[in-house]
């Protein structure tokens, strides 16, 4: 673009976010709590989707003190829902080091926001842009968009030289004084008119501008990503009944879903005729515990970024009283483990057999 145009594109996108932005919860005063919050919750998810889980996360955790004092557990269950529960964890790490090294707020200096667990370039830029009004350049999938049509650039926006030349254009248009704004007005164009199918170009502030528009490219540009390969995944969980009570574990820190609780799952599908001594043995060696097994019950479906998961879902009842389980496993009711963080497949799960229960 003609660098003579950028003050007036700035001034359209400026004009037109102030007209026309969402009546977002962290808009109202800009808090750099609400406002970290909000941009740790929105990677990998949008805002419709979201917005539930923050409304819920602010009642109950108001504070950067609050969330360093309270629970893992708590932290997890309030993201419950979420998915990718590093996340939070790292806000909950961020939040302590905040509070011990920052007196409790949201440090305004770039570099300190940089260093903070979980941050990286565009969320540290977000940050010190809207909470802070500092002209620090972002580049999300939405703005990739943006600034790809604008500019007319048609290789694929992820590819490194690609991305070095937006965050270079970004930097070089941000509007300075008007940073919050002007980075927000991007996001918004982004996620609202210049959408990745049928955009709404007539609508949009910088169609005057748009190369991909005056060209119509705007079906082919930015160039779309290849598809990942779907990994499919067979697994087995175990539903092990003693009484009212059923046996859950929690995850291992550290790994995927970690700190997360579920029902004895193991990444091993044996055929059908070895499937109850394999299952016997296991239960045996992971949790004391001696079953019956019974016949499998049924599938669960369930979706994750590269993977397709089925899960084979036997019913097991305890055969004796079972002994004290180990330190990562309990026996809890459905009630009670209603209580816990669980991936959303055993959310699924437990809520199918609390139907089944009182059907």
């Amino acid at each position: 673009m003609n660098p003579d145009h950028l003050p007036d594109l700035q001034q359209a996108l400026l004009d037109w976010f102030a007209e026309h932005q969402r009546p977002l919860p962290w808009r109202r005063q800009y808090h750099p709590y609400e406002i970290w919050v909000s941009e740790i919750m929105l990677q990998q998810t949008q805002v419709k989707t979201m917005l539930p889980f923050y409304t819920r996360w602010m009642s109950e955790l108001p504070t950067v003190h609050s969330v360093a004092a309270a629970s893992e557990e708590m932290v997890l269950k309030l993201w419950e829902g979420l998915g990718y529960y590093s996340r939070a964890r790292n806000l909950q790490k961020a939040a302590r080091v905040i509070c011990d090294e920052h007196g409790g707020e949201l440090p305004a200096d770039f570099d300190h926001i940089r260093a903070l667990p979980g941050i990286g370039p565009y969320t540290a830029g977000a940050l010190a842009s809207i909470a802070f009004n500092q002209p620090r350049p972002v580049v999300d999938g939405n703005i990739e968009r943006v600034l790809c049509r604008i500019e007319g650039i048609g290789e694929p926006p992820k590819s490194t030289p690609v991305q070095k030349q937006l965050w270079s254009l970004a930097a070089e248009w941000i509007s300075h004084g008007h940073a919050r704004e002007f980075n927000q007005g991007l996001m918004e164009l982004g996620a609202t008119l210049c959408t990745p199918r049928n955009p709404s170009c007539l609508l949009c502030p910088a169609n005057a501008w748009c190369v991909a528009f005056h060209t119509g490219r705007t079906d082919t540009i930015p160039a779309p990503r290849g598809r990942p390969e779907i990994i499919r995944i067979e697994k087995l969980t175990a539903l092990v009944q003693n009484g009212d009570c059923w046996l859950v574990r929690k995850r291992p820190e550290g790994g995927l879903m970690g700190g997360l609780w579920e029902f004895p799952t193991w990444e091993e599908l044996p055929s059908e005729n070895s499937a109850a001594a394999w299952l016997t043995q296991q239960l045996h060696e992971d949790y004391g515990v001696a079953a019956r097994i019974g016949p499998e019950l049924f599938k669960m479906e369930h979706d994750y970024t590269r993977f397709h998961a089925t899960l084979h879902c036997r019913l097991c009842t305890v055969a004796e009283i079972p002994s004290v389980p180990p330190d990562n496993a309990q026996w809890l009711t459905l009630g009670e483990i209603s209580e816990l963080a669980l991936p959303r497949v055993f959310q699924r799960l437990r809520k199918r057999l609390l139907d089944e229960a009182s059907a």
